[in-house]
């Protein structure tokens, strides 16, 4: 019987893109480069995607979503290396000045409790 990992999420970029030229240096290259050797599982990788939404000198540049169901992936680690795959990718880009913030990640292991990657909030109480 398979085990199955399902990973979906959703990371706003920011950066301003005079600070990243096209080429080797572009916001787009840096994604890629950054989400390098995705997690495999018997039938496949997790995927990534990018979209720019914006032009121009805006600070929000767009979002990379993160997405997968991974067969036979479900070990006592496998969830935690999958976290530890997309937190060094964000820090990956944050190093070069490309600012991730609104992170919403799921992480499900069958049978096992889900894993929630998010930006923190404050919550106020009266």
């Amino acid at each position: 019987m398979s085990l199955w990992t399902h990973v979906a999420g959703i990371v706003r970029l920011d950066t301003i893109e005079m600070l990243h030229p096209q080429g080797r240096y572009s916001v787009e290259h840096a994604i890629e480069q950054a989400f390098d050797y995705p997690p495999m599982g018997s039938e496949g990788a997790l995927s990534i995607s990018y979209q720019r939404t914006t032009t121009g000198n805006c600070i929000a540049w767009g979002f990379v979503s993160i997405w997968g169901d991974l067969r036979d992936y479900g070990e006592d680690d496998d969830a935690q290396r999958i976290v530890n795959w997309i937190t060094n990718a964000l820090d990956r880009l944050e190093k070069i000045g490309i600012g991730t913030r609104n992170k919403a990640i799921s992480i499900e292991v069958e049978g096992q409790p889900e894993i929630l990657l998010g930006t923190p909030s404050e919550v106020q109480s009266e």
